[in-house]
């Protein structure tokens, strides 16, 4: 105990790091004293301090009380902010926030939170937590359970707070103002910033944003860019927007009436009290319970799609409230957003964007203006004018553009003419039809598929196909319509991307309302595309790129693995040839007992020595996140992101400033449409002759092989003699993608459709 005290003695010298001043310490435990519980009993100073306060001198003492107002203090703020950020609180959140003002070995880690740390690292710091003074188990036991107007928590999925918490701010209580005013004073801690989702557009922007991943200190799949691709993100970055907050607010009010007015809850409520009267065992309820959800399950995932939507609609709307002071007499908000890279070399916005709202058509169209009707008034005749109505989608009613002013240069391009006018103008644009078939086809040299994917609509081949196979016998066709058929071709599809066909099954049963019901079994999956394949190039181009393009590049994923296990898949972006890997490793929770309340970090599996092995193939039932997983979508993903970037230079050097792109939908004003529809056809030239580094990838790890090589070879000779055909300027050599229009905004004349 002596050598325990010298180290507190010691450790207690030296202040700590951003830690708050003495005056708001001591004002903060002013206010929480007289309501602060644990177990239903009052909590006192001496209760949260060192337990080493009585052998203490008596400055000691004072010392180490003070160090426990702040300690109290860092903690309630961090329950505070996972409250206002709408976060979980965990004990780590909490040991986080104690441990970066009194742990040096926390403060110096490679990781900003102790689950990404080293075991030792957080080990360490714990024990230089209660060396300082800060008792972490007596303070979480204050804070975790609420205090008195100022916050409240409750459980997440059961009884152990390595759970969860969900906080509740008490925001409209005196206790709570006089608690924020005393933090807004302060000056030397510095509370988290806000989680702020919205970017004004006369805001800076964030510094560029690396993506990577961090468990036991070390970086993983850190996805460095190229100056080429923060070329294309400054111009991305360049874009405004004006979000429309009364759309918003509109939205999320009618998405709340849709949700009061549902009858899953009462339904619920209903049954459940009835039941809870007749069913005294708890075995028998639960059974009940399980029925009545399975008979009721599209219902209930009916009314969970609307809650979600309602309330990912009121925090939008938050979020501009909050800066409703910049909410022009239109009831507009300026707004832009930063880019970065993620794993699959996309690019993702980092604020609020047209991302946040669907794409999906209203069912209803709106009525702009009436119709009107040609009247005589005195010696004029007034002539009449047709209905106008508009379609949309969520995405075309939030958001809204600058003019580009490029109509001038097109009044009259193949018969369009902007519908708009003014300096704000609704945003317009397209959606590459099956994307990854297209560059697949092309990349690969399937001129057939190609063709086909150009020129017709690849679900409705597939859904035709499916009709001639049940006409013929060899396939019993869903119960469904054709919507629902066309939907339902969207998962079996997804067997090209490494999907089982049980998966596939259970995505469609769940969802009878989506999908229709009598999908069959997996062997029926099997007999649609074997069968399928034989008098159908649709279908077949979904088993050709199974066995041929997913097989050879899980193959790349056995030959890295075969020749590193450490080292993870080296490949260059295709589009500025930056290096990046992907060799995150497998990872588990555990849980580090030291103390009377356990914390949780995140380990890597396959550790040997200093290196770990990267996860390449997932466990044999759960492949989530694996490199085998990701490496057949992610390279593909990859060539759509370099077609996306060379649409956004070629936009660019035609003088259209406002940019939006979301994968593979771009959009630019209504008057910018002339600009978009030929950057969409003079993009594929470059994109087309940067394709090397895509082959490089598979010849580094498969070029010798027996059964891949020749595979990947003619992949290369059919790109090679394309690149000889257009040097030559033969015709038909350039790369045509097809693409349907996005639903946004467009007038309709005459009449709803």
């Amino acid at each position: 105990m002596s050598d325990f005290i010298g180290a507190y003695r010691a450790a207690a010298a030296t202040p700590p790091v951003g830690a708050p001043r003495e005056a708001t310490a001591r004002g903060v435990w002013a206010q929480v004293e007289p309501v602060l519980r644990g177990h239903g009993e009052r909590i006192r100073l001496t209760d949260v301090a060192t337990t080493l306060l009585p052998r203490l001198t008596a400055a000691e003492r004072e010392s180490a009380k003070l160090t426990a107002m702040k300690a109290l203090a860092i903690a309630i703020d961090a329950c505070v902010c996972a409250g206002r950020d709408r976060r979980n609180l965990y004990i780590n959140t909490v040991f986080d926030a104690l441990a970066k003002r009194w742990s040096r070995t926390f403060r110096d880690a490679n990781a900003t939170t102790s689950w990404n740390m080293k075991e030792d690292t957080v080990r360490i710091a714990r024990r230089e937590l209660l060396e300082a003074g800060v008792d972490l188990d007596r303070i979480w036991s204050a804070v975790r359970d609420g205090i008195a107007d100022l916050y409240t928590t409750r459980q997440i999925g059961g009884p152990g707070h390595t759970r969860g918490r969900r906080v509740k701010l008490h925001r409209r209580s005196a206790r709570f103002r006089n608690y924020d005013k005393l933090l807004r004073r302060e000056r030397e801690y510095r509370r988290p910033p806000e989680r702020r989702r919205l970017l004004l557009a006369d805001r800076p922007t964030p510094p560029l944003k690396i993506a990577k991943w961090t468990v036991a200190e070390r970086d993983y799949d850190v996805m460095n860019v190229g100056e080429p691709t923060k070329a294309v993100i400054r111009i991305l970055e360049s874009t405004r927007l004006f979000l429309d907050v009364k759309q918003v607010r509109a939205d999320a009010m009618e998405l709340g009436a849709q949700v009061k007015a549902h009858p899953w809850r009462r339904m619920y409520r209903r049954w459940a009290k009835i039941a809870q009267r007749n069913l005294r065992d708890p075995d028998d309820f639960q059974a009940a319970r399980k029925k009545f959800l399975r008979e009721h399950q599209d219902t209930q995932k009916e009314y969970r799609s609307l809650v979600g939507r309602h309330q990912h609609a009121v925090g939008v709307y938050r979020q501009a409230r909050r800066a409703r002071k910049h909410i022009d007499a239109e009831g507009h908000l300026e707004i832009r957003t930063a880019y970065y890279k993620t794993r699959n070399r996309r690019f993702q916005p980092r604020h609020i964007w047209p991302t946040e709202a669907s794409s999906k058509e209203d069912a209803e169209a709106t009525l702009i203006a009436p119709a009107q009707e040609t009247v005589l008034r005195g010696r004029w005749l007034e002539l009449g004018s047709r209905a106008i109505y508009a379609k949309h989608s969520q995405r075309g009613r939030w958001f809204l553009t600058h003019a580009s002013g490029l109509e001038v240069e097109h009044d009259d391009w193949e018969g369009w003419t902007d519908d708009f006018a003014g300096d704000r103008r609704p945003l317009v644009g397209v959606d590459a039809r099956s994307s990854m078939y297209q560059i697949v086809a092309v990349a690969l040299g399937w001129r057939d598929a190609e063709h086909l994917l150009r020129n017709e609509d690849f679900k409705d081949a597939i859904v035709r196909a499916m009709g001639t196979l049940a006409a013929r016998g060899k396939y019993v066709l869903p119960i469904a319509t054709d919507q629902q058929l066309r939907k339902g071709v969207g998962q079996i599809v997804n067997v090209s991307y490494g999907a089982a066909y049980g998966s596939i099954l259970k995505t469609l049963r769940d969802d009878a309302a989506k999908f229709g019901t009598n999908w069959g079994t997996p062997e029926t999956l099997q007999t649609l595309l074997v069968e399928g394949a034989k008098i159908d190039e649709a279908i077949s181009i979904v088993v050709r790129m199974r066995d041929e393009y997913l097989q050879t590049a899980r193959a790349v994923v056995e030959a890295a693995h075969q020749r590193d296990p450490f080292a993870g898949v080296s490949f260059c972006d295709p589009f500025d040839e930056e290096p990046a890997r992907w060799h995150r490793p497998r990872t588990e929770p555990k849980v580090l007992s030291h103390g009377a309340v356990p914390l949780r970090i995140n380990v890597p599996v396959g550790v040997d020595g200093d290196k770990i092995a990267a996860d390449y193939f997932g466990t044999p039932r759960r492949r989530k996140g694996s490199i085998q997983n990701l490496i057949g979508p992610a390279l593909i993903h990859a060539l759509d992101a370099a077609y996306a970037s060379h649409v956004i230079l070629k936009l660019h050097d035609a003088g259209v400033r406002d940019i939006v792109m979301v994968n593979d939908c771009f959009l630019v004003p209504s008057d910018a449409l002339p600009e978009l529809d030929e950057a969409l056809k003079t993009a594929t030239e470059p994109w087309f002759r940067g394709l090397g580094p895509f082959y490089k990838v598979f010849e580094d790890y498969l070029g010798d092989d027996r059964v891949h090589g020749p595979i990947i070879d003619r992949w290369k000779r059919s790109w090679l003699a394309r690149l000889a055909a257009a040097d030559a300027g033969a015709p038909g050599w350039r790369p045509e993608f097809q693409f349907k229009t996005e639903t946004t905004f467009s007038l309709l004349h005459g009449g709803p459709p």
